[in-house]
């Protein structure tokens, strides 16, 4: 036996074929029979996947919003929670007063005061949303209520680290306010603008 090897990699007995059985039987084709290297697939490209922006992370003032970005939801009174008074005599809430808010984001746009508390922050389950501030505090950062009983309206600071302040005054107790009052909450200016009081009562109607 004498083994050689053809130029396509063949080995065949050279006593007993003059030339690569193989090739000459494949002469149209002289690939087939080689042996091919295997390739191992390219590796896939990792997949981006895109990170939202962590909730209740303040946003810095001027950059954009990620389409993705997972936003708050609204959620509503839990069961079980306190009915203000208003509510459960009239089964609505009654506006008592506004907010409207003069200088910053949220200019121009207004903003209910019911009886009792309500918090001020930009969460949207925040009694008093101001979502376009980003300097206020997202729950808490101030309270204004309404006293029916009294007849008078209470505002506040609460659990946010900026101060608030009254006509340029700041405020560390809970003080009394009169009609267009200024009230500073971060960036935003709003002016008080009582409903109720002494000329109208929901409970009387008007006097």
């Amino acid at each position: 036996m004498n083994m050689k090897l053809c130029p396509n990699s063949h080995y065949y007995d050279a006593l007993q074929h003059a030339e690569c059985p193989h090739c000459k039987g494949n002469a149209a084709s002289p690939d087939i029979g080689m042996t091919v290297p295997l390739q191992a697939p390219a590796p896939a490209a990792p997949m981006a996947v895109p990170v939202g922006t962590p909730i209740g992370a303040t946003t810095p003032v001027g950059a954009a919003v990620p389409a993705f970005a997972a936003q708050p939801a609204v959620v509503g009174p839990a069961e079980g929670s306190t009915m203000p008074i208003m509510k459960e005599k009239f089964g609505t809430d009654p506006v008592v007063g506004w907010l409207v808010c003069i200088e910053g984001k949220d200019v121009g746009k207004d903003y209910r005061i019911h009886t009792d508390y309500n918090h001020i922050g930009r969460s949207p389950n925040m009694d008093i949303s101001i979502t376009g501030d980003d300097t206020i505090s997202r729950e808490n950062h101030a309270t204004i209520g309404y006293d029916a009983v009294e007849k008078i309206f209470i505002f506040g600071k609460n659990q946010g680290r900026g101060i608030v302040r009254v006509n340029g005054k700041a405020v560390m107790s809970d003080v009394v306010l009169k009609p267009y009052d200024t009230i500073e909450i971060g960036n935003s200016k709003l002016k008080f603008v009582p409903f109720c009081g002494d000329s109208f009562e929901w409970e009387k109607g008007n006097s």
